[in-house]
């Protein structure tokens, strides 16, 4: 019973750190309003996915691993790549806004969409951060973890990510239907100005933190 309480809080943790806030859940909508819905819930998934190894990590007691990762992302060079991938992801959606007919943008495979945003947030340190905290808070970490436990708190955070991410394929597909485009267009502009400002963002701190 108490695995099925922890379970349930990891779904709750993992709905609340995969929504759609910040570079890739922007990315992630971008894809789902510009492409299609099935790359937009892959590359959602692919943030959910990153969170659960994420979970995996923290619950398990990988601090080494977790401490490099924190260090790595310091370095100036992660940092410039990560901000010109997500500055020019924001040019290119913003160049190809097509929410009308979302088929004409093919430069991305799913398998892409998946692991561009997987790979993004397993290597994001505020991944950690956050997963730690919301663990703390729920008085999951105070317990001792085997390696099935850790899967099965994963697989938690995994299940509500990549419902939170259906769901809101779902909603996308009801505004297509009922003729919403333009607040999808506006919203597509939105999400890609929003991936642009974080590649910015990035790449001037990086600049400052050189002098």
């Amino acid at each position: 019973m108490e695995i099925l309480s922890m379970f349930l809080k990891s779904a709750t943790i993992g709905i609340a750190i995969s929504a759609p806030v910040g570079p890739m859940g922007a990315l992630s909508l971008r894809y789902s309003i510009g492409q299609s819905r099935m790359k937009g819930f892959l590359s959602g998934s692919g943030v959910a996915a990153g969170n659960a190894f994420g979970a995996f990590i923290v619950t398990f007691g990988f601090h080494g691993l977790t401490s490099f990762i924190i260090q790595a992302e310091q370095h100036v060079f992660f940092r410039l790549t990560a901000g010109m991938v997500l500055l020019w992801l924001g040019i290119k959606f913003y160049r190809t806004q097509n929410a009308e007919n979302p088929k004409v943008e093919r430069f991305s495979s799913h398998h892409s969409a998946f692991f561009t945003t997987f790979f993004f947030t397993i290597s994001n340190p505020v991944t950690y951060i956050l997963l730690s905290s919301f663990y703390a808070g729920a008085g999951i970490l105070k317990h001792r973890f085997t390696i099935t436990t850790s899967a099965e708190l994963a697989c938690g955070v995994l299940m509500g990510g990549c419902s939170i991410w259906f769901l809101l394929q779902l909603l996308i597909s009801m505004l297509h239907k009922s003729g919403y485009k333009k607040t999808l267009t506006l919203l597509s502009h939105v999400t890609s100005l929003v991936i642009t400002g974080f590649g910015v963002t990035i790449l001037i701190s990086c600049i400052l933190s050189l002098k």
